[in-house]
């Protein structure tokens, strides 16, 4: 039950509110669940159904609504959009606009003109670089479109560089305009690499900021983040605002106390109407009716004892003074609002007083917070955040980034990438691939990205890959990119130690979990395989006695139930290294309560780069830390890789029932991940007479027959 996540309280059957869930760790080991009602007019009539119910129940929503209603915020305020005759009405008979920064900029024009003239010549000196840079034909291009044309799309299939080309493109945008760069991604995994890409390329950290939490955010980044900065110049404001903004938070905990005291006083069921029936005084319709003042159907007004006409003030004073309705009698029936002695109106009114001013202090600090992030942001080059963070943050876009740069576009949302727009914004670069992964949620599962390219908007693909070996690379060549060329430093790489291919599927007939065995969790919601859980580690334990480091491998499975009984095997002799992302993932799907069950690891600490495995044993001899092994969903591995991938696929069945192990797109990203030896373990059968993904799946098993990769068993 993460934090922030949506839900309906459902009384007698019927919905009567929407509410947002407030993870308090302390409350929950009580077996209380906080929630909150966004709107305040909506409490009251809320409450009094939850009240009155005989059952009582809290639907969760399945979608990560926290994730999306900043975004959906933002759309519902968005009057206009930059770009529309690209993104809206593109004619393919046009050719691209100019950007406003190679118009502007000699320095500009002077790079782009190199990179057309002669693509091998090296950008360190005219681009200030730390190294050599001699770029691809296809990469060079590639920047050419991005730093000349007002909206540019970059496709790079695996391996290719993409994020370097962005890197560059932001380092020439910020040192040669004086444009905010705005660098958004749909996850902070992305966000993370990507930033520290463009710290590679010499933009100095005190030009960045990076929007997120601690929790979230590689390490490497920490001290970009906000709550790490200080405002150059400005700090003795920015240390007072801080300052200012703690001394808020205690009289909010303060406040909140003595409201928690008051609400505690309520201790029946009457008495906690009682308040709903006092917050009909803020003038809900519903509630109100106490308090209503209605014309004289005789058109006659009614005269107080003091001889004047009873206005719309009269009853609530008269209740607040502790007296009767006075000149309306027939307020009389409402007797839960009439009928309370005054002490219990002051108190009512207290408690209402009280959470006003707590609102109020909350306020302030989300001001006072603001400011300091205005002036942070107002101070910074480039603003790092994700697609969510950019319509969380509205100081992001009341600082009018000129420039857009989306990273990992064939993955975004179309509405993210609007939302990140502002109205001014001068150039869009998106960098991605539509070839791999596509957008989640929703079933909205088509790019902006993609939606251009199909359309026929000019694009410019990257076509040689740094990454694969051959025998790796030619897999995913015949797949998906017919075009792909292997880089030289692909060529001529040692072979795997301790086995007798590079590519390796090993194939087995054992099936996968079923809801029968005794030691499945959640079948339903991810599968799993504990045969293939206990062949992956056997064969990472066999890596690591051919003296291969911890770092160099990666083992990835498309399904969170595996992952999950790959920790646990794993976890009786190594660490295991999950994401942030993973470990959430299991929780929102039921799969673990907390993060704590998991031995969360940041995937940046380092691993050990030494151990030894007695070999005549299957236990460890070795005074040396445990070696830290990086276990991951193929989907949360995307825009990585490793020297050696071992994938376990998990499905086994004589349904033939593979999942979504059917999409093109997952199958791409699971091939491409690694540099030097790829090895999956499944079942052949199950995967060939499959009745989804045929096309794919038959020609992968194609390839890897006719390039004897089949083995029953791990090839030694």
């Amino acid at each position: 039950m993460p934090d922030g996540a949506l839900g309906f309280v459902v009384a007698d059957g019927e919905p009567v509110a929407v509410v947002k869930i407030l993870r308090d760790e302390a409350l929950l080991a009580g077996s209380i669940i906080c929630i909150q009602i966004p709107h305040l007019e909506l409490i009251p009539q809320a409450m009094l159904a939850m009240m009155n119910a005989t059952i009582l129940n809290l639907v969760l929503l399945n979608t990560a609504g926290y994730a999306y209603e900043p975004v959906l915020g933002r759309l519902q305020n968005t009057t206009e959009i930059p770009f529309e005759e690209e993104l809206l009405f593109w004619d393919d008979s046009k050719t691209p606009k100019e950007s406003e920064a190679y118009d502007s900029s000699l320095k500009i024009r002077e790079i782009v003109k190199q990179l057309e003239e002669s693509h091998e010549s090296n950008l360190q000196d005219i681009m200030q670089l730390k190294s050599s840079v001699v770029l691809d034909p296809s990469q060079a291009a590639s920047l050419v479109a991005a730093l000349k044309q007002q909206l540019s799309l970059v496709q790079g299939p695996p391996g290719t560089g993409k994020s370097f080309i962005g890197a560059l493109a932001a380092k020439v945008l910020h040192d040669h305009t004086n444009e905010k760069i705005l660098v958004v991604c749909h996850t902070n995994q992305a966000l993370d690499q990507f930033t520290q890409d463009i710290r590679k390329v010499g933009v100095k950290d005190s030009q960045i900021v990076r929007l997120g939490g601690v929790e979230r955010t590689d390490p490497a980044n920490h001290n970009l983040l906000l709550s790490s900065l200080r405002v150059d110049g400005a700090y003795h404001s920015s240390r007072d605002s801080r300052s200012f903004v703690k001394d808020i938070e205690r009289q909010v905990l303060d406040e909140s106390r003595r409201i928690d005291d008051l609400y505690r006083d309520f201790t029946s069921l009457d008495r906690l109407r009682d308040y709903l029936d006092e917050l009909a005084l803020k003038g809900d319709p519903k509630y109100s009716q106490a308090f209503e003042i209605s014309l004289e159907p005789n058109g006659n007004t009614r005269v107080t004892e003091e001889g004047t006409a009873g206005d719309r003030h009269y009853l609530l004073q008269r209740w607040i003074d502790g007296k009767d309705p006075g000149i309306f009698p027939e307020k009389k029936k409402y007797t839960d609002v009439w009928g309370l002695p005054p002490q219990q109106r002051k108190e009512q009114l207290t408690f209402l007083e009280k959470a006003e001013n707590h609102d109020d202090l909350l306020s302030q600090a989300r001001n006072a917070n603001g400011q300091v992030t205005e002036q942070i942001i107002r101070s910074k080059r480039i603003i790092a955040c994700t697609t969510s963070g950019a319509a969380k943050y509205p100081q992001v876009l009341s600082e009018a980034p000129g420039i857009i740069i989306v990273e990992e576009a064939g993955q975004v949302l179309e509405s993210h990438i609007v939302t990140a727009l502002n109205p001014t914004a001068k150039q869009l670069i998106m960098i991605g691939d539509h070839k791999q992964l596509r957008p989640f949620g929703y079933d909205l599962n088509r790019s902006m990205f993609e939606r251009l390219v199909l359309k026929g908007y000019p694009h410019q693909v990257l076509a040689q890959q740094h990454r694969m070996r051959p025998e790796i690379s030619d897999l995913v060549r015949q797949l998906t990119y017919p075009d792909l060329i292997d880089a030289p430093k692909t060529q001529n790489r040692p072979d795997l130690r301790g086995f007798s291919d590079n590519v390796i599927f090993v194939n087995h007939d054992q099936s996968e979990d079923t809801a029968e065995d005794p030691t499945t969790v959640n079948v339903r919601t991810s599968k799993r395989n504990t045969y293939e859980a206990e062949m992956a580690f056997n064969t990472v334990k066999y890596l690591l006695q051919q003296n291969y480091h911890a770092s160099s491998i990666v083992v990835l499975t498309p399904y969170l139930g595996q992952l999950k009984k790959l920790h646990e095997v794993f976890g009786r002799e190594v660490e295991t290294v999950l994401s942030d992302f993973d470990v959430k993932n299991m929780e929102k799907n039921g799969l673990i309560e907390d993060s704590t069950e998991v031995a969360q690891i940041s995937i940046n600490e380092p691993v050990a780069t030494t151990t030894t495995y007695a070999k005549a044993n299957t236990s460890t001899t070795t005074s040396a830390p445990k070696p830290k092994i990086q276990i991951s969903t193929i989907d949360n591995y995307q825009g990585q890789e490793s020297d050696i991938v071992v994938a376990s696929l998990v499905r086994s069945n004589p349904d033939h029932d593979i999942g979504f192990l059917s999409s093109p797109e997952r199958l791409n990203v699971l091939l491409s991940r690694a540099r030097n030896a790829l090895i999956l373990i499944g079942n052949a059968e199950t995967f060939k007479s499959a009745h989804t993904g045929k096309e794919t799946r038959t020609q992968l098993f194609s390839l890897l027959e006719e390039g004897k990769h089949i083995y029953q068993g791990v090839p030694r």
